[in-house]
């Protein structure tokens, strides 16, 4: 009898040991596919974003080859292409949207230094690029485009109509470029922040 327990203590023991050690192995991989994933993630998100900004860019140099000035209240499109974006990363929904600079971002006055005043007014230009992922992991990865002094919006989500369009508007004399992406509901310029 006390052969027979010892026998099964000694089964018990190698069994919990045995499901600590597959459970152990399971976290170990479990942890390692994530940080890959992750990773992998941001890279496909870093890839989008460059592409997007490469695209921005050669529409703007196509606008700066364009003299033509539409008449007023109007536009002309001066660039269109559909991106072909993918619909998932990795499994996972995204979005990928454009950011208008705004003086916050580009504007630095009154810097001290010390007891010396400097008087600085920095003006970039330039938009900015927010592509993330909507379900887990959640990264979100921004991408700068400098000294591109247009106004740009609109969003993608999934890579559903990616297209990217490039316009001349002449708003009451006005003349603004202005890059759309995807879907846009309204366009709009900020003159001021109270």
């Amino acid at each position: 009898m006390v052969k027979a327990q010892a026998s099964f203590l000694d089964f018990l023991l190698a069994t919990l040991f045995s499901v600590m050690v597959l459970i152990s192995i399971f976290s170990i991989s479990f942890s390692l596919y994530q940080k890959w994933l992750r990773e992998e993630i941001k890279k496909e998100l870093n890839y989008l974003s460059t592409e997007i900004s490469r695209e921005i860019i050669k529409a703007y140099s196509e606008a700066g080859k364009s003299s033509y000035i539409p008449e007023n209240y109007s536009s002309f499109l001066i660039y269109e292409k559909d991106l072909e974006l993918p619909r998932s990363l990795k499994g996972r929904n995204y979005e990928v949207y454009l950011v208008n600079p705004n003086p916050i971002w580009v504007t630095i006055t009154n810097i001290s230094v010390g007891s010396k005043e400097i008087e600085a007014s920095i003006e970039t230009g330039g938009i900015k690029i927010i592509a993330r992922t909507l379900q887990s992991p959640e990264i979100e990865v921004e991408f700068s485009v400098p000294n591109v002094n247009i106004i740009a919006e609109g969003k993608v989500i999934n890579g559903e109509n990616s297209k990217l369009r490039y316009y001349r508007l002449n708003l009451n004399g006005e003349i603004l470029e202005v890059a759309v992406l995807g879907n846009y509901n309204i366009l709009a310029k900020i003159t001021n922040i109270r």
